[in-house]
C-alpha cells in the first residue's frame, strides 16, 4: 500500500468503507470463475455451461465411435463431427472468458471511481 492508498482511506466515509473493503483485494481465479454465474448475465452463464457439457459429452460418445469405425468414410465423418464440436466448445469458452473480463474490468472502474469520488471529497 502507498500512503496515498491510505490518505484516501482515511476519508472515507462508512458507506464507502464497506465498498472498499469488498473491492480492496482482487478475489482469487475461483472466485472470479464462480462470479459468473451470480448477476443479471448469470442464467446465460449456466446455459452456456450446459451447452458446453452436453457438447463435450457428445465429443466424447464421436471419438469412440471414431475409434471403432473400420469404415475409412465413417471414420471420417465422425472425425468432423469431434473438430466441429471441439470448435463450438472453444467458441463458448471464449465467450465466457471474454465475460470473465469484463466483470475484472468493471470491478477494477468501480475501484477508480471510488478512489476518485473520495478524493473529492472534503479534507
Amino acid at each position: 500500500m502507498s500512503n496515498v492508498d491510505d490518505m484516501i482511506r482515511k476519508t472515507l466515509e462508512e458507506q464507502d468503507r464497506a465498498v472498499w473493503a469488498e473491492l480492496g483485494e482482487e478475489p482469487g481465479y475461483l472466485r472470479q470463475a464462480f462470479g459468473l454465474f451470480r448477476g443479471p448475465l448469470g442464467w446465460v452463464m449456466r446455459l452456456v455451461m450446459a451447452v458446453q457439457l452436453a457438447l463435450f459429452g457428445t465429443g466424447i460418445w464421436a471419438a469412440i465411435n471414431l475409434m471403432d469405425a473400420s469404415d475409412p468414410v465413417r471414420a471420417v465423418q465422425w472425425g468432423v463431427l469431434v473438430v466441429v464440436l471441439v470448435q463450438i466448445i472453444t467458441f463458448l469458452r471464449g465467450f465466457m472468458g471474454s465475460q470473465f473480463e469484463a466483470n475484472r474490468i468493471l470491478r477494477e472502474l468501480a475501484l477508480v471511481q471510488l478512489k476518485l469520488s473520495s478524493g473529492a471529497a472534503p479534507h
